[in-house]
């Protein structure tokens, strides 16, 4: 049960949280008789929401919620015609810590229908007041990310001063940074690239263009792009104390034609990009080149990042490579296998 207060509804820890066996009732007339017990210390005939959880097996199967608010009236039994809307038909419930739940139903506005929030955690982000500096925001309390929205998003007193981006320059796509003029204007619309940045796979900058316009665009970007993850294991001969010179075949990531490979960093690692026979490059076009680690190297111990494209399709992968030592080099001395 959750009590007005202001324009929230803050739960009532001692009505809250009972649970009812219902099997053979009707839902609909009486979802949750003798619920509220309790009285109000001002005398006040508050106004509550109520919110009815259909469970089965323990998982929430359904809810409803009392709509309009109802006045509270002392040992007076609720009884309301409601239906259960069941989870992920029409509407769901999140719980949030401390017993706070976000209740929502489809609209064509997407917004949250009802919040019941914990008493000192009215926008249920699971930081109370005062160290939460906005209770009201549930974007805004400690250890949030500070992103270019006119709010103090960490409570540290500080607003952004940046924010990360992606912007094509000098042949290729490069991160950069946007001044946030902060706390009224927002991010600006230029992406300075430090002299010197590194290429980063084109996949970033295509994300980035659709996201210039979101609160914090390089979390946006970053959704998108999403990459492959593998893991790779080089192997370090004993006796010599050198990796061994191996090869993996990079099939290709997604359908198409036109297929070209770039790799954009070695973690440390003497690799390069070959069709089994050319010198390694750092490009190829080709739509099942190798990737070849140059035996005698020292250990990189570091990710490598590569972009498969064709004419479809655009994928990043990150072969995260560790080295691991052998009396010999076997006959298969560099391998990887997807992360699960």
């Amino acid at each position: 049960m959750a009590v007005e207060q202001g324009t929230s509804f803050v739960v009532n820890p001692a009505a809250s949280g009972q649970s009812y066996d219902v099997r053979g009732r009707n839902l609909k007339a009486d979802p949750y008789e003798h619920l509220l017990q309790e009285e109000d210390q001002s005398g006040q005939a508050p106004r509550v929401l109520v919110l009815v959880l259909g469970k089965s097996s323990g998982d929430i199967k359904s809810f409803a919620v009392t709509d309009p608010p109802q006045p509270f009236i002392r040992d007076e039994v609720v009884r309301r015609v409601l239906s259960l809307v069941p989870i992920g038909s029409s509407g769901g419930v999140t719980g949030q810590s401390s017993g706070c739940y976000r209740v929502w139903q489809k609209a064509s506005d997407k917004t949250n229908r009802w919040v019941l929030a914990v008493a000192g955690d009215l926008d249920c982000d699971g930081y109370k007041s005062p160290a939460d500096c906005a209770d009201d925001d549930p974007s805004v309390h400690p250890g949030a990310s500070e992103v270019c929205d006119g709010k103090d998003n960490n409570c540290d007193g500080k607003y952004a001063p940046s924010q990360g981006c992606y912007a094509t320059e000098a042949g290729g796509c490069r991160k950069g940074s946007r001044t946030c003029n902060e706390p009224t204007g927002g991010l600006s619309a230029t992406c300075t690239v430090s002299a010197g940045a590194p290429a980063v796979p084109t996949a970033y900058c295509t994300a980035y263009a659709d996201c210039t316009d979101a609160s914090d665009p390089l979390a946006c970007t970053n959704d998108k792009v999403q990459p492959l993850e593998a893991q790779c294991t080089a192997e370090l001969e004993t006796a010599s104390g050198t990796i061994c010179a191996g090869s993996i075949h990079l099939d290709p990531l997604a359908a198409g034609t036109g297929c070209s490979w770039e790799l954009f960093e070695t973690g440390g690692w003497d690799l390069g990009l070959t069709d089994g026979v050319a010198e390694p490059a750092q490009a190829i076009s080709l739509c099942k080149p190798k990737l070849a680690l140059k035996g005698g190297s020292a250990a990189g111990n570091g990710t490598a990042t590569l972009e498969f494209k064709s004419n479809e399709a655009a994928v990043v992968a990150r072969l995260a490579i560790t080295s691991k030592t052998v009396p010999t080099c076997s006959a298969e001395p560099f391998s990887c296998a997807l992360k699960q």
